[in-house]
C-alpha cells in the first residue's frame, strides 16, 4: 500500500564527505525531482554514483567491509558472494556493437583465459616511474596515460582460434594480437640481420633474446646451441644496444588505453632502466580532401601510385604541411602539385644564388643585418616547433614566412647588386640563407634539399 510505502527509510551503507546520510535523498532534494520519470534523475543518478565510488566508505553497518573506500570494497563483495554462491556474473554490452557488415557481434566468454596483471602494484609504480621521464607529445596527453596506468588490471592475453605464436606455457592458446605486439621495436633493430643470417626458427630459444636484449648467458653457448657464429651474435647485440632506448613511438589516440600503455608496462618489466622508452608521439590520421579514405569511397591512392604522380619530395611535404600533432593530416592533389610549383621555384633561385661566385670582401648594411637577424628568428622558431613535432609550424616558417621576407629584402637591395661591395655582401647573405633553408627543409624534402647542397660544394649528407 501507498501508506506502507511511504513510512519506509532508505538504510545507508556509505558514507561520503559533505553529503548527508543519504546521498540520493540529497541530490534529489537539490535538483527538484519529481518522481522516477523526471528527465534530471540520470544526471543525479550518475553524480551520486561517480562520487560514491572515488570518494565513498561502507558504513560501520556493513559487517566486515566496514570501513572500506567503495571502489575496494566492490570487488571484495563481489569475491565473497560468487564464493558462497550468493551470485554469478553476467556481461553487458554499453552500447549494441555491430560489424561492418551490418550483422550483430557476438562476444564469447573463454573458460580458463589467461590474463596479464596489469593491477599489480609494484609493476604500476615502476610503469609511472618510466612514464615520468618520457616525453609526450602533445603534452596535454600525459593524464591520459596516467589514468590509464591507475585503471589499467587484468587484460586478457590469449584466444583459442586464429594464427599466432602459441602461448609457451598453454600452447593450445594463442598470444592475443595486443599482448603479441608490446615489444617489437626491439624486434626491428635485428630482424634484418637475422633475415640475412637465416638460422633454424626453432633454435631462437629464451636464452638467444636473453643474450641479444640483455646481454645475458653465455654467447658461446648460444652460439652452439643457434650455430650463429660469436662475431654474428655480438654484432646483433651491438645492434640493438645501439638503437635502444626507444625514442619515440608515434601511434594514435585511441591506443593510449591499450597497445601504448602495454608498451610501458611490458618495457619495464623486460627490459633495464637504461632501455625504457623515452617518448610518445600521438597523431592524427590521413584525409582525402577533408574526408576519411575508404574504398568504398574511392578515394584511396596507392603510395607507389602517388609517388609516380606528384614527386616523392611533393608529395612529402603535402601530407606534412597539414599535419600537427593530435590534428588529421588533408591531403589533396591540388596541395601536391602547389607543393611541387613552390619546390620548383625553391630549387630554381636556389641554383641561381649559388651559381653566382662569392667574395669576402664586403660590408654589411642595415638592411642585410635585418635580413640575417628575420633568419635567425626563423631558425629558432622552426627548431622549437620540431621539439613539440609541430611539422606544419616548422615547414611554414622554413618556407613561407622566410620566403616573404626574401623577397622583400631582395626587392630592397635590387638596384645596389650589381654595385662591387654591395653585390659580395648581397651575395654573402643569399648563399647564408639558401644554405639555412635547405638544412630546415632536408627532413621534409630530402631529395631535392640534398642535391642543392651538394651543388654548394658542400660534403656528406646536409
Amino acid at each position: 500500500k501507498q501508506s506502507e510505502i511511504a513510512t519506509l527509510k532508505p538504510i545507508s551503507l556509505i558514507e561520503l564527505p559533505g553529503w548527508g546520510e543519504s546521498p540520493a535523498v540529497d541530490i534529489v532534494e537539490k535538483m527538484g525531482i519529481v518522481d522516477q520519470n523526471d528527465p534530471k534523475l540520470e544526471k543525479a543518478t550518475k553524480e551520486v554514483y561517480s562520487r560514491e565510488f572515488h570518494n565513498g566508505r561502507l558504513r560501520g553497518n556493513t559487517g566486515q567491509y566496514a570501513g572500506l573506500p567503495v571502489e575496494r570494497a566492490k570487488d571484495a563483495v563481489k569475491e565473497d558472494m560468487i564464493a558462497d554462491n550468493g551470485a554469478t556474473t553476467m556481461y553487458e554490452l554499453i552500447e549494441q556493437v555491430m560489424c561492418r557488415c551490418g550483422s550483430d557481434v557476438l562476444v564469447k566468454i573463454f573458460e580458463n583465459q589467461w590474463f596479464i596483471n596489469y593491477g599489480d602494484a609494484s609493476w604500476k609504480e615502476l610503469a609511472h616511474e618510466n612514464l615520468d621521464a618520457m616525453e609526450i607529445i602533445p603534452r596535454e596527453l600525459r593524464q591520459e596515460y596516467v589514468n590509464v596506468i591507475d585503471w589499467l588490471n587484468r587484460k586478457a592475453c590469449a584466444r583459442n582460434v586464429g594464427m599466432g605464436t602459441p602461448l609457451p606455457w598453454a600452447p593450445d592458446w594463442i598470444i592475443e594480437a595486443l599482448s603479441d605486439s608490446v615489444i617489437y621495436m626491439a624486434y626491428y633493430t635485428v630482424i634484418k640481420d637475422i633475415n640475412r643470417l637465416k638460422p633454424d626458427p626453432e633454435a631462437l630459444n629464451e636464452a638467444f633474446w636473453d643474450y641479444i636484449y640483455l646481454g645475458e648467458g653465455s654467447v658461446d653457448e648460444v652460439s652452439e646451441a643457434t650455430g650463429i657464429s660469436i662475431e654474428e651474435l655480438e654484432a646483433l647485440h651491438a645492434q640493438f644496444d645501439y638503437f635502444y632506448a626507444l625514442d619515440a613511438r608515434h601511434s594514435g589516440r585511441d591506443l593510449i588505453p591499450n597497445h601504448l600503455t602495454f608498451m610501458i608496462f611490458n618495457h619495464d618489466a623486460i627490459f633495464p632502466r637504461e632501455k625504457w622508452p623515452k617518448g610518445i608521439v600521438v597523431n592524427g590520421s590521413v584525409l582525402m580532401e577533408g574526408q576519411k579514405m575508404s574504398k568504398s569511397m574511392n578515394n584511396i591512392i596507392p603510395l607507389a601510385n602517388a609517388i609516380d604522380r606528384f614527386g616523392t619530395d611533393p608529395l612529402r611535404l603535402a601530407l606534412m604541411i597539414t599535419a600537427e600533432p593530435l590534428k588529421d593530416a588533408d591531403f589533396s592533389p591540388d596541395l601536391a602539385r602547389s607543393m611541387a610549383d613552390n619546390l620548383e621555384k625553391f630549387y630554381t633561385r636556389s641554383m641561381e644564388i649559388i651559381s653566382s661566385p662569392a667574395e669576402d670582401d664586403f660590408e654589411l648594411l642595415e638592411i642585410d643585418l635585418w635580413m640575417l637577424s628575420r633568419l635567425q628568428s626563423y631558425l629558432r622558431e622552426a627548431d622549437e616547433a620540431m621539439v613539440e613535432m609541430k611539422v606544419r609550424k616548422t615547414i611554414h616558417a622554413a618556407l613561407y614566412d622566410l620566403n616573404k621576407d626574401l623577397d622583400w629584402y631582395t626587392k630592397r637591395v635590387e638596384s645596389q647588386s650589381e654595385r662591387g661591395s654591395r653585390r659580395e655582401a648581397i651575395q654573402h647573405v643569399l648563399r647564408t640563407i639558401v644554405e639555412a633553408q635547405v638544412r630546415l627543409l632536408t627532413p621534409f624534402t630530402p631529395h631535392l634539399c640534398e642535391e642543392i647542397w651538394e651543388a654548394m660544394g658542400n660534403q656528406g649528407f646536409a
